[in-house]
């Protein structure tokens, strides 16, 4: 991405997205939750914010077989509370997108942002889905857009870290598997 505005404003766009892309609906998560993943609120809305450099560190240099081509990370406002936010491209035609977000100042009030926290959901139009799932025992969404072949995974890491990852050359399964070779249990431990 050329400009990190452009990255941001895409990131969030796509983060609020539904739909995801890639797989048949019935395939389902592999890991199963563990009690302090799910339903907990997260942080607190006096926490510390970690800092960019730190959140930009834990992105990974590799995302399945695609390599990183451009990372930065910044402190912004959504849904006007301060965050720390780090993203970063990867594969040769930047087709696949990860975002960590601090959501440490939304305390419990997470709604805005993870609607679909402590819901099970599964439903299917045509060859687009939606489900719930998890990414090494955390709370996920996977969505797939069959019109314009986009997988999506959302992840709440550690009660506290919204990781998004968004795909246009990755099924929904193979983006899963990719966010879940992150080192998520660092990111959960915060800095």
């Amino acid at each position: 991405m050329k400009s990190p505005l452009l990255t941001m404003a895409i990131l969030a766009v796509l983060a609020c997205c539904t739909w995801s892309c890639g797989d048949s609906a019935s395939e389902a998560a592999t890991t199963a939750p563990t009690e302090n993943t799910i339903n907990q609120p997260a942080g607190n809305p006096n926490a510390k914010l970690v800092g960019e450099k730190w959140l930009r560190g834990q992105l990974s240099a590799q995302l399945g077989s695609q390599k990183l081509n451009l990372s930065g990370a910044s402190q912004t406002e959504l849904n006007g509370i301060e965050v720390t936010k780090s993203q970063a491209t990867y594969g040769e035609d930047e087709t696949t997108i990860v975002s960590i977000t601090d959501l440490g100042k939304f305390g419990s009030n997470l709604g805005g942002v993870t609607p679909w926290l402590g819901k099970s959901i599964n439903s299917t139009t045509g060859s687009s889905f939606q489900r719930s799932s998890y990414v090494e025992n955390y709370p996920s969404l996977e969505t797939y857009n069959a019109e314009k072949q986009l997988a999506t995974i959302s992840a709440l890491v550690g009660n506290r870290f919204l990781v998004t990852a968004t795909s246009t050359s990755m099924r929904t399964t193979q983006l899963r598997d990719a966010v879940a070779t992150m080192e998520l249990e660092d990111l959960a431990k915060g800095e």
